[in-house]
């Protein structure tokens, strides 16, 4: 059985469509739908079905085939297209446009053709339907979720901010749960700390819970540096902002003589610490003879002694709580 290409369908239309208007046998209406069916097999085999709506031109090249007295090729072609759709069809069309059914049977077994057309709901129509039938296997009702917007409108130029809530059920007695704290204010650029010298890795110790850097020791002794920085010292820039991390120190000893020890050092705020190092001077005694007897005449803090220097810079709180513990 030799197949028809769809292209030698196109050229067959286009070359005797005027003999299929005027033939009489195999007409179609200007709107509509086909359905061709190849029934030559029935009842061994399903029938093969092509649908096709609007009349397009592969329907009514199969009509030509059919109408030339050739129904063999019709039916080969109408399986060929069977294959590549898929049921149910659809068709754009409505009352008053027409299908056609277009059969290709044996001729000792004519088929007997029937229509059913049953009123159908829109798609949106059914579902409401079907949703309507999902209410009764809804879950317990969830309540509604709101938003509530209310506003602040700052009071002071620097102020701390506390944000906190009561739950709709909540006791009279009941705390509010805060929600934030929020530090306003202009940008800041100076603070001070409490420098301590560090010598080894030994002296520190990191609190796993607070997640902070502390000495392992009260400090005996520290300094009290102003700290200079480009970055705004109450925001956690990046860590790899070094710009607005950086720090430049000025330190004087803790001690009612403050300059008997001095210190100038670049820093790098991490964390809750600043790590500095930098050049000090702290002043020592020098001999500066023999007496009678020829012991060393001592003349004390003559002089300042240099030496660099590495530390770590902690807030005035933890130098507070030094100082009450006994480490001053």
């Amino acid at each position: 059985m030799h197949r028809i290409s769809p292209v030698l369908f196109v050229a067959c239309l286009l070359s005797t469509i005027a003999t299929v208007a005027s033939a009489g046998t195999c007409t179609f209406p200007t709107r509509g739908a086909v359905l061709f069916v190849n029934a030559v097999n029935v009842p061994d085999q399903a029938p093969d079905v092509a649908f096709f709506s609007d009349v397009n031109v592969a329907p009514a090249a199969i009509a030509i085939v059919a109408a030339n007295g050739d129904p063999a090729r019709a039916a080969a072609e109408i399986s060929a297209v069977a294959k590549t759709q898929a049921q149910p069809f659809r068709w754009l069309g409505s009352t008053p446009e027409i299908l056609k059914v277009v059969v290709i049977y044996m001729a000792d077994q004519p088929p007997n053709i029937e229509f059913d057309e049953v009123t159908r709901k829109t798609r949106l129509q059914a579902d409401f339907e079907t949703l309507k039938q999902l209410e009764g296997n809804l879950p317990a009702a969830v309540p509604e979720i709101s938003c509530e917007i209310k506003e602040h409108r700052l009071k002071y130029r620097r102020a701390t901010l506390t944000v906190s809530m009561k739950p709709a059920d909540a006791q009279p007695e009941d705390k509010p749960i805060t929600l934030a704290t929020i530090i306003t204010g202009p940008a800041e650029y100076a603070f001070l700390s409490a420098g301590v010298p560090v010598n080894s890795a030994k002296q520190l110790k990191f609190d796993s819970d607070t997640g902070k850097v502390e000495q392992k020791e009260t400090p005996k002794e520290f300094m009290v540096g102003l700290g200079l920085t480009p970055g705004d010292v109450f925001t956690e820039y990046p860590n790899t902002d070094i710009l607005h991390r950086l720090v430049f120190n000025g330190f004087v000893r803790f001690s009612k003589q403050p300059l008997d020890s001095l210190g100038a050092a670049l820093g790098y705020r991490w964390n809750n610490v600043t790590l500095f190092g930098g050049h000090f001077w702290t002043k020592e005694d020098v001999v500066t003879g023999k007496d009678e007897q020829g012991k060393d005449i001592v003349k004390k803090n003559a002089r300042y002694g240099r030496r660099w220097s590495f530390g770590v810079g902690y807030n005035l709180d933890a130098a507070l709580n030094w100082v009450k513990s006994g480490g001053q």
